[in-house]
């Protein structure tokens, strides 16, 4: 394990594994559909490594690109952004999405529930640095069936997870020519596989 790795093996006696869960009593019932466009919903933190930049980067390309696809689409990211909201509102107004994107705050449990079951497509995000991080939303995102566009290190254990559950497409965080090519899909009815 890393731990045994970091301290060495005289560690292991003192380690126990409890498993990452989800609850789903607190599922929430979806609420009617927001437009006629699709809507993209991000429940979380959303700064530093878990910014949600570089998809909102993609978007603008797309936008600028196919504006045709982009214009009914709805993003509804709900979570702390901190010190990093600044930056996330200059991204918006610079590429023009303001009609798009709603940074909605941080919201109730109950309600970031209800979020996610009126979504179509559930977003996650998380940079290099998370390789072995494993996010208790994406059990939450995963018991609500929908598909995910996880913005994840590849190679990480929570792609493992989402690949074999076969729920997610995958793309690098930070690689926005992807991201961009994803939404393309997404946003042509193209639901990429998953990945």
């Amino acid at each position: 394990t890393l731990f045994e790795r970091r301290y060495g093996r005289a560690v292991t006696p003192k380690l126990s594994c409890i498993t990452n869960g989800y609850d789903g009593a607190g599922a929430a019932a979806a609420p009617g559909r927001r437009g006629a466009g699709p809507v993209f919903v991000h429940t979380g933190s959303m700064y530093g490594s878990e910014s949600p930049a570089p998809f909102l980067q993609a978007l603008g390309r797309l936008r600028r690109r196919r504006p045709d696809l982009v214009s009914a689409a709805r993003v509804r990211l709900i979570g702390y952004a901190g010190d990093d909201l600044p930056l996330l509102e200059r991204i918006v107004a610079a590429e023009e999405l303001d009609e798009n994107v709603a940074l909605l705050g941080p919201q109730p449990h109950a309600t970031c529930l209800a979020e996610q079951a009126a979504a179509d497509v559930l977003l996650l995000f998380h940079a290099a640095v998370h390789t072995i991080t494993i996010s208790g939303k994406s059990f939450e995102y995963m018991a609500t069936g929908k598909p995910i566009l996880a913005l994840i290190p590849p190679e990480g254990v929570q792609a493992q997870i989402l690949r074999e559950a076969g729920t997610a497409t995958i793309v690098a965080h930070g690689d926005v020519a992807a991201t961009e090519a994803a939404l393309e899909a997404i946003l042509g009815g193209r639901m990429p596989p998953p990945q």
